[in-house]
């Protein structure tokens, strides 16, 4: 079994984005939308059954990594409660490396997090003025420092090409 969670918030607008998303500056709605997921799950959970395994589990969004690192764990720890993680498993998580913190790292790496997907698009910088995600080479690799000291050493970086400037 294969569990996609999306959190469809962001706290900017790129102007590449097709995603289904919203933009808020405040944590409530997303706090009440990590309630709601985690009553989902429970919801889903109980309609199969059975517990079941599962062998890959991928956050989207939006930015997944909006979320506080309680609320990373309590998502988790419900996933974990109605679910068997396979041993061998993945778990991946979308991040935007302009919002992320050490604690929100280290969230992800105690929710058991295996890899790591990092929005980059682009390193140059007129590029990103263009898509209006300014995100310097070195608040990339500052994440990635992070993720490979807690243990998250699968890491990839998503690209895009035909944006404007490239």
């Amino acid at each position: 079994l294969s569990l996609y969670l999306h959190v469809p918030f962001c706290q900017r607008m790129c102007w590449y984005c097709g995603c289904h998303t919203k933009i808020t500056a405040r944590y409530d709605p997303i706090h009440r939308y990590a309630q709601s997921l985690a009553g989902e799950i429970e919801l889903v959970a109980g309609a199969l059954g059975e517990r079941r395994r599962v062998s890959h589990v991928h956050w989207g969004g939006g930015t997944p990594t909006i979320l506080k690192p309680a609320d990373i764990l309590i998502l988790t720890d419900t996933l974990r409660r109605h679910f068997d993680f396979a041993p061998n498993g993945v778990f991946a998580v979308e991040i935007d490396p302009r919002e992320m913190t050490r604690d929100i790292v280290t969230a992800l790496a105690k929710a058991g997090v295996t890899r790591a997907s990092l929005g980059v698009q682009d390193f140059n910088p007129d590029v990103q003025k263009a898509i209006n995600r300014i995100q310097p080479y070195e608040m990339t690799k500052q994440v990635i420092d992070w993720l490979r000291a807690d243990g998250i050493e699968e890491i990839n970086l998503d690209l895009m090409y035909g944006l404007p400037y490239q």
